[in-house]
């Protein structure tokens, strides 16, 4: 019979003995379809089949796919040499027949990734990610919120945030690309656990999967099948990796419940295409520092849950590039190390996902700067990282107080709520979550570390370090000492506690630089130390009940409510008139804590009421009340005219600025019905809707910040620029501040009482100043919210704003309160077109 002369066949089709289509279907069910018979069209055909029926059933089969690859010639060649090598005669030669058929009609079928389309993905590719046949879904491009896990719903959204998660996988795990990838299979050569990989069938990708057997090591013929995209042996006896450097098409990578103990460097440094990692139920004890930060890579899943892990550096977590989960759980971490002593190792990429370190042994956070995050760079990683650190072995001490961890934690609030971590001692705050000391500041008190006379605390003394207060207690009560301490802890903001003892001499110690309080009340102090009152440090000394007889001129350096000698008698003499000049400064300041008695040669005098007469006996004292009348008088004009000419200068230009129509500028609007209007603008450098400016030091302010104002005014529309969460990590501040600012629409400005004391909160306001000066349609919503009085602040064009009644009282509370900021701010602009 010429086979030539058979049809050509759309879905290639083969025709077998009722005898052998059991055993081949078996082998081949997901290749082709059993339907009932059917000859063919051509007559040839349809003869030779029919006279083979009348001698045996035939059954046939019919391909799922235009084309068989060399898989499908394969499956029936195989079937052909095992099921029918003793067919003889007219049958065997059917068979030859059919395979011919086959060979004929099916061609081998190798896929590009290049020419691979998915309806309702696109391919991803990304800066960050080497793997080339990854596959996302399209919402994450059209950056639809629903499509996009809760810790990036925010305003730094992206695809790559969203592609790293469960919405990305390869091709080959989809429904019509399947077909391209088949099984490989462990055959055993030893009952040590020896075994190599055999293969039934030729496939462009291979997956390897042996679970429950007593594999030693990873077969040695592995890199005969260098296209193996999926390797799974969990629930073996592995002890060792190898070098994989020949699996570069490597995926997906399970090696649970094995026995690995070490994991180095150079274990998957050379696998880029690895998306998942999972060595979780092993035996590790050791990971080599950036064993998971290897570039290029596209890790994105990472298991190393229920192992032995004892430290794991800070590389291995924050991996510079968004990521699904590192799952670290259930291990026995003590430490996170940066054992490479980077330094700002977060620069332009930070990347973000979710890390799980639950049921661990940390029992202290680590500080941001040991781990080489600069201040900024630590925040900006709060607001892109998830991290559970919940049933832990917390110790609840000074150490977990930390300035921008109360920031990072209040970042964290606004994504997810996994569970805030507890204290596990010391025992009388076990059970207290750590984010209560945040929320109950006064509890934050509780924070403290006990430092030992190893530290220097002087001996029968009871120090501690409470950071909540920025403050080092040594309390050194009724220890019966004679002489001040001659050493304390080696730390700032001693606050030295020595009541009740009996020192006579105030004498100055190298450690009163580093103090800020002392408390000498109750002592027989007779004599201080004069260079005491230089000390600007120190700005608070209790000396009341003590025997002082003298003060000394020195005095007038030191503020009169800084330091308290209560009820006293000293000897006055001529010239110590000083003194009353130094308790009029007292009283203007309204602190009365000192009332000083002067011994004079007449008799005891109230020294806020001496005079010179009451001190010297010889009043030889030369007045010329003319010429300080004369004196005043020009002192008063020169100060009434610099006055009119300069000082109300800014309240002249608010004034015009608020009385001048504004300039009508040709611009289209399009509205949109409701309070969400957006305005079309034709200024290319607009980016921002709104600058905030505020003291970020200030954590209450910082907290309404983020929590109330940004989530009002965002969700009316507004893009508003927050310096520590918008801002690039790695760039000048001062250059960026300049920039940013150039390119907003409006400004608001918390005023408060330390505002304008921070070096950047500073040059903000100039910057905002001279662009409300330079551009009539810039907006300032000034909110004054420590209800600072004008004669408070030493801006002049802040001044101003206050005089005028320009600021928001952040103190009146009412309803309309968000819709004065609003209506400050005009409507928001459509910066999509950008």
């Amino acid at each position: 019979m010429n086979t030539e002369n058979y049809p050509a066949l759309n879905y290639p089709e083969i025709y077998l003995l009722d005898s052998g289509y059991k055993s081949f279907f078996q082998t081949s069910s997901d290749l082709c379809d059993p339907i009932d018979y059917r000859p063919m069209l051509h007559s040839d055909f349809s003869a030779d089949l029919h006279h083979y029926r009348r001698v045996a059933d035939v059954r046939h089969f019919r391909s799922k796919s235009k084309s068989w690859s060399s898989v499908g010639i394969s499956t029936f060649c195989a079937f052909w040499n095992d099921a029918n090598v003793k067919m003889t005669g007219y049958k065997q030669w059917m068979y030859f027949v059919i395979g011919c058929l086959v060979s004929k009609a099916t061609t081998a079928t190798i896929v590009n990734e290049t020419d691979v389309n998915i309806t309702g993905y696109f391919k991803w590719e990304h800066p960050s990610i080497a793997s080339k046949f990854l596959f996302c879904e399209n919402c994450c491009k059209k950056f639809e919120s629903g499509c996009f896990p809760d810790m990036y719903k925010n305003n730094n959204r992206d695809s790559a945030a969203c592609c790293s998660t469960i919405k990305s996988r390869p091709f080959w795990e989809f429904d019509e690309y399947s077909y391209l990838k088949g099984d490989l299979y462990i055959e055993y050569i030893s009952l040590l656990g020896f075994a190599k990989i055999v293969s039934k069938e030729k496939y462009q990708f291979y997956d390897l999967e042996h679970h429950h057997g007593f594999l030693k090591e990873f077969p040695d013929n592995i890199c005969k099948f260098p296209t193996i995209v999926r390797i799974d042996l969990s629930w073996n006896r592995i002890q060792y990796l190898p070098n994989l450097d020949c699996l570069r098409s490597l995926d997906i990578l399970i090696l649970s419940d094995n026995k690995i103990k070490r994991i180095y460097t150079s274990s998957f440094a050379s696998l880029s295409n690895l998306r998942q990692i999972d060595i979780s139920y092993n035996k590790i004890e050791y990971l080599e520092p950036g064993c998971f930060s290897y570039r290029p890579g596209s890790l994105l899943k990472l298991h190393l849950q229920y192992n032995n892990i004892t430290s794991i550096d800070i590389r291995d977590l924050i991996l510079k590039h968004y990521f699904d989960y590192i799952k670290v759980f259930n291990n026995d971490i003590r430490t996170i190390t940066n054992l490479k002593n980077n330094k700002d190792f977060v620069n332009d990429s930070i990347g973000g996902g979710l890390i799980l370190m639950m049921n661990n042994s940390l029992t202290h956070f680590p500080m941001y700067d040991d781990l080489g995050f600069s201040a900024d760079g630590a925040l900006k990683i709060a607001f892109r990282y998830t991290v559970d650190l919940r049933n832990n072995k917390w110790i609840c001490d000074c150490k977990m107080w930390d300035g921008y961890l109360i920031m990072a934690s209040q970042a964290m609030d606004q994504y997810i709520t996994l569970g805030l971590p507890k204290c596990v001692n010391p025992p009388h705050l076990k059970g207290y979550s750590i984010g209560y000391f945040r929320m109950k500041t006064h509890t934050a008190d509780l924070l403290i570390c006990n430092i030992t006379e190893k530290e220097k605390c002087p001996h029968r003394c009871n120090c501690f370090d409470q950071p909540s207060k920025n403050r080092v207690v040594v309390n050194c009560t009724s220890q019966l000492y004679i002489n001040m301490p001659h050493v304390v802890p080696d730390l700032s903001g001693l606050d030295i506690d020595l009541r009740h003892n009996r020192i006579t001499f105030f004498k100055k110690h190298e450690y009163l630089e580093r103090t800020t309080r002392i408390d000498l009340s109750f002592n027989f102090i007779v004599n201080i130390d004069s260079s005491i009152y230089e000390i600007q440090n120190m700005v608070f000394i209790d000396l009341r009940n003590n025997r002082i007889e003298t003060l000394h001129r020195e005095l007038l350096l030191k503020d009169p409510c800084a330091i308290r000698f209560g009820k006293i008698t000293i000897a006055c003499t001529c010239n110590m008139l000083w003194i009353k000049l130094w308790l009029d400064r007292q009283q203007a300041i309204n602190c009365s804590y000192n009332q000083i008695t002067c011994e004079t040669h007449k008799s005891f005098v109230n020294a806020a009421l001496i005079s010179k007469s009451d001190l010297c006996e010889d009043l030889n004292i030369e007045r010329n009340f003319i010429g300080y009348i004369l004196l005043g008088v020009t002192i008063i004009s020169v100060a009434i005219g610099t006055l009119l000419c300069s000082q109300f200068k800014y309240e002249i230009l608010l004034l015009s600025r608020k009385l001048r129509f504004k300039r009508r500028i040709e611009i289209p609007f399009h509205y949109r019905s409701g309070n969400n209007e957006l305005v079309e603008v034709d200024d290319k450098t607009i980016s921002y809707d709104a600058y905030l400016s505020f003291d970020d030091n200030n954590e209450i302010i910082r907290k309404w910040v983020v929590e109330d104002l940004i989530k009002y005014l965002e969700s009316k529309g507004y893009k508003l620029c927050l310096p520590c969460r918008d801002f690039d990590i790695g760039m000048i501040r001062e250059e960026e501040i300049r920039v940013v600012v150039s390119e907003c629409k409006s400004f608001i400005v918390l005023l408060s009482d330390a505002y304008l004391e921070d070096h950047f909160a500073n040059l903000e306001w100039k910057l905002i100043w001279n662009r409300y000066r330079e551009d009539r349609s810039k907006e300032i919503a000034l909110i004054n919210y420590d209800n600072m009085e004008s004669g408070c602040v030493k801006q002049r064009n802040m001044k101003a704003f206050l005089r005028l009644g320009y600021a928001m009282d952040f103190s009146n509370r009412n309803h309309q309160f968000m819709q004065e900021i609003t209506h400050k701010l005009g409507q928001p602009v459509d910066l999509q077109k950008y």
